[in-house]
C-alpha cells in the first residue's frame, strides 16, 4: 500500500536550468565569447603588423627556454600573417559562439586550461630551435571539449562543429608543411583530452547529472528507485 502523507514532503528535486538554448540571454553571451575572442586575435595581429619583429620576440614561445615559459600565455594572440589569423580565428569565433549559449562557464575554463596546457606541452616536446605563435593548439583542446559536451548533454551544434575541427586538425598534422608545428597541434589535442579525463571525474565526485538527463527523482513510498 502506497504512503501518500509524504509525497509532497519527500520528494526532491535537482536544480536544472531551464532556460531555452536560444534566448536572448543566451544569444549575447555566446555572441560576446566568439566576438571578444576574434576581436582578441584581430587586434593583436594589428600590433604585430604595425610594431614588426619586436612583437614576435615578446609574444612568441620558445621552447625549452625558463625566459619564456610565461609566454604559453601570450603565444596564441600571435599570427604569422592574415591566412594564419584567419584560419584559427573563424572556426575557434564559431566554436565558442556555439558552446556560449548553453555553456558558456564550462567553456572558459577548458579554453584556459587548455590555454595552459597546451602551452606547456609545445614548451616541453617543441623543438627548442623555433619560435611558436598561433592558436591552434587551443582550437584543438575546446574542439574536443566541444565533442564531449556534445555527447555528454546531447547538444548537436557544438558535437558537430568541434568533430568538424577534430577532423581538420587531424588533416593538418598528417599533411603539415615546414614551418608547421605539429607537437601544437597534437598538445591542443591531448590538453582536450585530458580536459575531458578531469571534467568527467569531477562529475564523477560530485555526482553531477547531465543536463539533457530526468532529475527529478520520485516521491518516497511509491516503491519505485531512481535509475543509476
Amino acid at each position: 500500500m502506497t504512503d501518500s502523507s509524504n509525497t509532497n514532503d519527500n520528494t526532491e528535486v535537482a536544480e536544472t536550468d531551464d532556460t531555452p538554448v536560444f534566448s536572448r540571454r543566451n544569444m549575447i553571451t555566446a555572441v560576446c565569447m566568439g566576438a571578444g575572442f576574434a576581436v582578441l586575435l584581430i587586434v593583436s595581429f594589428v600590433a604585430s603588423q604595425i610594431i614588426g619583429k619586436p612583437f614576435y620576440e615578446v609574444t612568441a614561445l620558445k621552447p625549452d627556454s625558463n625566459n619564456h615559459l610565461a609566454n604559453i600565455l601570450t603565444f596564441p594572440f600571435a599570427h604569422l600573417n592574415i591566412a594564419h589569423l584567419i584560419s584559427n580565428l573563424l572556426p575557434m569565433a564559431v566554436l565558442l559562439m556555439a558552446m556560449g549559449l548553453k555553456h558558456a562557464r564550462e567553456t572558459v575554463i577548458a579554453l584556459i586550461g587548455g590555454l595552459i596546457f597546451s602551452g606547456f606541452g609545445v614548451w616541453l616536446f617543441e623543438n627548442p630551435d623555433n619560435y611558436v605563435i598561433g592558436a591552434s593548439g587551443i582550437l584543438a583542446s575546446t574542439a574536443i571539449y566541444a565533442l564531449y559536451v556534445g555527447i555528454r548533454d546531447r547538444a548537436i551544434v557544438p558535437g558537430f562543429i568541434g568533430s568538424g575541427i577534430i577532423l581538420i586538425t587531424g588533416a593538418s598534422i598528417l599533411t603539415a608543411q615546414e614551418g608547421t608545428s605539429i607537437i601544437a597541434h597534437v598538445s591542443g589535442l591531448a590538453s582536450g583530452v585530458a580536459l575531458v579525463i578531469v571534467s568527467m571525474a569531477y562529475r564523477l565526485i560530485t555526482r553531477q547529472p547531465s543536463p539533457s538527463a530526468d532529475t527529478r527523482l520520485p516521491a518516497s513510498g511509491t516503491g519505485t528507485s531512481p535509475s543509476a
